[in-house]
């Protein structure tokens, strides 16, 4: 029962670390970029693409690190980011925040996991762990790209509900903060999330695998 248990928790842990540092690496700078220029933020915001891009980077800077310069009102003589837009921006600030400590927390938890099975040789508890953190991504993913096909919306509206109060994250079209970045860009970004994720499913899966494999030892032949 114990041995379950600890594979139960081993495995939530490992699918909470790929599905944390799947949404980590989607902050990169060549990301945001790449994803900017391919959903037209600069014809959807009438700026230059060097100007959106620059826009967009300072979005992508003040959400990920506090020390970043504050949004400006005006970008190249048209609106900037508006005081709605900065406060939500900020709200989002504090999620990724948590998420990145969160995922360290674990990542450290899951090292020292790892360390002590692999010291004290418990193959069969660290597969059964991997294992678990498979399945639970394997079903993850497909349960995501249900909801969000069937509606996407509805799926948008529902995963903001559950960091930001209501009101807070809805703004007009007319905002630069919407214009950069378009429900086309969000779609992609989550296409993006699940590929990733479902990479870290395959990893984990190939990784229980080898674990046994290393538990079994060398097949032996009779001669």
């Amino acid at each position: 029962m114990r041995e379950r248990m600890e594979a139960l928790a081993a495995g939530l842990g490992l699918a909470v670390l790929v599905i944390g540092v799947a949404v980590l690496l989607l902050t990169a700078p060549s990301v945001t970029n790449i994803l900017v220029r391919a959903y037209d933020g600069a014809g959807r915001s009438g700026l230059s693409e060097a100007d959106a891009l620059k826009a967009a980077q300072a979005v992508r800077a003040f959400v990920t690190d506090r020390a970043a310069d504050p949004l400006p009102g005006t970008v190249a003589g048209r609106g900037g980011f508006t005081p709605g837009a900065v406060a939500h921006l900020t709200d989002v600030r504090r999620v990724i925040t948590a998420a990145r400590l969160a995922t360290g927390v674990v990542a450290s938890l899951l090292a020292a996991w790892l360390a002590f099975g692999i010291a004290g040789r418990r193959r069969k508890e660290l597969a059964a762990g991997m294992r678990i953190g498979a399945i639970v991504l394997a079903l993850a993913v497909p349960v995501a790209a249900l909801a969000a096909l069937a509606d996407f919306d509805t799926f948008f509206a529902g995963f903001h509900s559950l960091f930001f109060a209501s009101g807070t994250w809805q703004f007009s079209a007319e905002e630069l903060m919407i214009q950069l970045f378009p429900e086309p860009f969000w779609v992609a970004a989550a296409a993006s999330w699940a590929a990733l994720v479902s990479f870290g499913a395959l990893a984990l899966g190939l990784g229980s695998r080898v674990v046994v494999r290393a538990q079994d030892g060398p097949s032996r032949v009779n001669t």
